[in-house]
């Protein structure tokens, strides 16, 4: 018994090891100012195709093998938040969304919160999957809490009047989610 404690407190160590702290937003740190943003997506080979004093909007980069549109959402000229945006190919939001939440998984570790839920009339497993994903049957997110409130938010969204489903990777510093908060407080 004594050995099996021993190993799990072993295990759970070294997931903990392994689990990195959010430190910034493709590879970006938190509090860079506009300009340096600029000349490291230009690196990358990419150009702002709209700017705003909140935020910046980069179409079709690739991130993490995957094709969609980023977006840097700023206060004071200086990175506080980012999303990416990513529309799946028909039929394969399920797998597309599982397999991004996996690869986080991998570098930031289990989420700290999940949800799949499905309403009435489908049910996991029934192989109508994408069709509850297409018709707001399925809720599907996952999130993943670090310290200073930083956060990262992985969810499905559908459209129904335009036909299109679409995958959100977003990262929150602590400062946006505090904000957040304080002003949904005010509003009640």
């Amino acid at each position: 018994m004594k050995r099996m404690a021993v190993l799990l407190f072993i295990v759970f160590s070294i997931f903990s090891l392994s689990a990195e702290t959010l430190s910034g937003f493709w590879g970006i740190p938190w509090g860079t100012p506009i300009a340096e943003i600029e000349t490291t997506m230009a690196g990358k080979g990419y150009q702002a195709s709209a700017k705003a004093s909140n935020g910046y909007i980069y179409r079709n980069v690739s991130f993490a093998g995957r094709n969609g549109d980023a977006f840097f959402v700023l206060k004071d000229s200086r990175l506080v938040g980012g999303s990416f945006k990513f529309s799946p190919k028909r039929n394969a939001a399920y797998e597309n969304y599982n397999s991004l939440k996996n690869d986080l998984i991998s570098k930031y570790g289990t989420p700290t919160n999940e949800q799949e839920v499905y309403s009435s009339p489908y049910r996991k497993g029934d192989g109508y999957t994408e069709t509850a994903i297409a018709l707001n049957k399925l809720k599907l997110s996952a999130a993943w809490e670090f310290e200073n409130n930083n956060l990262i938010l992985l969810n499905v969204e559908s459209d129904q009047e335009n036909y299109t489903i679409t995958i959100f990777l977003n990262y929150y510093t602590g400062v946006v989610m505090e904000e957040t908060k304080k002003s949904v407080m005010d509003d009640l």
